[in-house]
Formats: structure tokens, C-alpha cells, sequence
């Protein structure tokens, strides 16, 4: 009797469900494989996502912070545009408060010498005096350097002490001429009395006897003079 090949060969009837298995087992490993590299791939994505957004989100801080920074800064020149106004302003207010008190003060000035009387020139006799007062003062300054002189072994000296006896004698003279003119232009009742000498100048008319003998002419005095008489 004749077998068929199933039952002749029993591992011909096994061999189909090891190829389905082997079959599976390799597409298996196969989706493993591909599951593995798709989640790699999607690691990866994430990554360089994640990647961009942090170098998008540093980009706009350091943009926030520059606008900022420069919001600040209009703020600080605005303060100071601000001050540096208010204070040119006052200096200008300043300024011309001072011109319009300066333009005040000159325009009383002229109104007060309008209201004044015009100024007279001078008379002879304030000439006169305004002499007598010169001359005065410089016969005072030579008397006092002549008794603050010692007086000289020799007659009346010569040197620095002729040199303020002429000084002397020279304001003495200018003295005179003062006061007659004073007692010329009159209009006092009386004329003036000549100047009395005073101690000082009788100590040294009894020093230097020839102080009288001086000429009265007035003159200039001399170089050595003047530097006796200052």
C-alpha cells in the first residue's frame, strides 16, 4: 500500500511552521530595529528642537535686554535734557532780571542828573585852596624829614640835607603864593593871615640858620629832592 509524502516524511509536515517562525522571529527584530531607529531619530529631533528654541529664547533676552537698555538710556537723557533746560532757563532769567535792573539803576541815574543842577566849573578861589592844600601838605612832609635830620658838623649841611632845605623852601614858597591868591579872588572880608611856622620848622630854622638865605623863587625840586620828599 502506497504512503503519501506527509506520512511518509512527518518532517516535511514540520518544516512549514519553523519557516513561519524563523519568518516572524527576523521581521520581529526587523521592526525592533526600525522602532529603534525612529525613536533615535526622534530623540535626535527633539534635541535640535529643543536646541533651536533655547538659542531662539537667548536671542530675544539679549534683544528685551538691549531694548531695555536703551529705553533707560533715552530716560537718563531725557532727565538730563530736562535739567540742563530748567537750568539755562534761569540763567536766563537771571540775566535778565540783572539787565533790567542794570537799565533801572541807568535810567535813574539820568533822571536824577537831569534833575540836578549843571555843574559849575571851578572857581579861582577852590583852585586856590585846592593849592594852599598841596603846598601845605608838602611843606608838613619837609619839615618832619628835616627834624628827623641830624644836624650837620658844617654850616648847613650838603647832600640829602641841602637837598630838603630846598624842598622846604620851595613849598613855603608855593605856600605863599597859594594864600596870597586866596586873599586876591575874595570873597572873605578879610585876607588870609600867612601860615604861622610851626615848632617843627622853628627846630630847624635854629638848626640851619641859613635856611633864610634860600631863594624863593619857586622851583622844581631836584632828583635827590623828590626822592627826600616821598
Amino acid at each position: 500500500m502506497l504512503t503519501t509524502p506527509k506520512e511518509d516524511h512527518p518532517l516535511l509536515t514540520e518544516q512549514p511552521p519553523r519557516r513561519a517562525m524563523a519568518f516572524r522571529v527576523a521581521s520581529a527584530s526587523a521592526s525592533a530595529s526600525a522602532s529603534k531607529g525612529r525613536r533615535a531619530e526622534g530623540e535626535d529631533g527633539r534635541g535640535a528642537a529643543g536646541r533651536r528654541a533655547a538659542a531662539a529664547a537667548a536671542r530675544g533676552l539679549v534683544m528685551l535686554g538691549a531694548v531695555l537698555l536703551r529705553r533707560l538710556r533715552l530716560r537718563w537723557l531725557a532727565v538730563q535734557y530736562r535739567r540742563l533746560r530748567s537750568y539755562y532757563a534761569r540763567l536766563l532769567r537771571d540775566m535778565i532780571d540783572a539787565a533790567a535792573d542794570a537799565e533801572a539803576v541807568r535810567a535813574r541815574v539820568v533822571m536824577d542828573s537831569k534833575l540836578l543842577p549843571r555843574r559849575r566849573p571851578p572857581q579861582p578861589r577852590e583852585l586856590a585852596r585846592f593849592a594852599l592844600a598841596v603846598s601845605t601838605d608838602r611843606a608838613c612832609s619837609a619839615v618832619a624829614r628835616l627834624a628827623a635830620v641830624p644836624p650837620p658838623r658844617s654850616g648847613s649841611g650838603s647832600g640829602p640835607v641841602r637837598d630838603c632845605l630846598e624842598n622846604m623852601a620851595d613849598s613855603v614858597d608855593r605856600l605863599r603864593d597859594a594864600t596870597a591868591e586866596v586873599a586876591r579872588t575874595g570873597a572873605a572880608a578879610t585876607p588870609l593871615a600867612p601860615p604861622s611856622p610851626s615848632g617843627s620848622a622853628l627846630r630847624c630854622r635854629a638848626l640851619y640858620p641859613r635856611a633864610s638865605s634860600i631863594p624863593r623863587q619857586p622851583r622844581r625840586p631836584s632828583g635827590p629832592a623828590l626822592r627826600c620828599h616821598h
